[in-house]
């Protein structure tokens, strides 16, 4: 498999795996993981709870910019969560999203979407110019949940292993479409996303066999690969945005020239 053929943009582009220095071991691993690493999930009425929500995009920001000012001890905190270093240089030098088993199952993947998305302008649906986004934390290697980990550190690494897709579409006619759908009586959900110059904007998810009503060419997609994946794909839908998205987050580049 050709990595040049399948990169999107560069997480970390200034990462050295080969010079970066190996994780502490045995008693400094331990105050290692203490200090960088946790699991904590707060839930409505944990103390801090109301607080990391009111500093929800100040703490997504300030957990990416420690990530790329600390990249030596980020690189280990991934390494000593599981993660080998091929996963790593291949999330932080070439944009593949962590969540996939290796560079080639993500190469099939994304020659997948290609041909999906010219399905899609083909007709069948009306949502057009027609584009894809990774987002959650295996495409940055950590959570940027407030409510997760520490809050001001990307303490919540991403789960070792096969974990679930996030994958949005990014179309015209999305809130056409969402419009559509809510005066047919089908269920909606809207989240609020953090764009690269701090607004926010919508984006919508719905139930997956009101996605086959959208569009059936999506939902033969999603459960064709949910099976070859072994893994969910959390699919969401956002109007072409007015602003970049954030830099936690990925297009997919289509333009990869022939099949891997």
């Amino acid at each position: 498999m050709d990595i040049d053929k399948i990169r999107n943009r560069a997480m970390f582009p200034q990462a050295d795996l080969a010079t970066n220095p190996a994780p502490p071991e045995g008693e400094a691993l331990k105050s290692f993981e203490a200090a960088y690493l946790s699991d904590q999930y707060l839930h409505r009425g944990d103390p801090g709870f109301d607080e990391r929500l009111e500093r929800c995009i100040e703490l997504q920001y300030t957990r990416w910019q420690w990530a790329n000012d600390n990249l030596e001890t980020y690189v280990n905190m991934l390494r000593v969560s599981g993660h080998p270093d091929a996963k790593i240089d291949a999330m932080m030098r070439y944009g593949v999203p962590m969540s996939f088993a290796s560079v080639e199952e993500y190469g099939l993947f994304k020659f997948a979407l290609l041909k999906l998305r010219d399905e899609l302008e083909r007709g069948g649906t009306a949502l057009c110019n027609v584009g894809f986004a990774h987002t959650g934390s295996s495409v940055p290697g950590f959570s940027t949940n407030p409510l997760k980990g520490f809050a001001e550190l990307p303490s919540k690494i991403t789960a070792v292993g096969q974990s679930d897709v996030d994958l949005v579409f990014i179309a015209d006619n999305v809130v056409r479409s969402v419009e559509a759908m809510t005066a047919e009586g089908r269920s909606i959900w809207t989240y609020s996303t953090t764009m690269a110059d701090r607004s926010e904007e919508l984006r919508y998810s719905v139930k997956q066999e009101d996605i086959e009503h959208l569009s059936p060419r999506t939902y033969r997609f999603i459960k064709l690969w949910e099976e070859k994946l072994g893994a969910g794909i959390q699919v969401t839908f956002q109007e072409t945005p007015k602003a970049a998205l954030s830099p936690w987050e990925n297009r997919v580049q289509l333009l990869v020239g022939s099949a891997p």
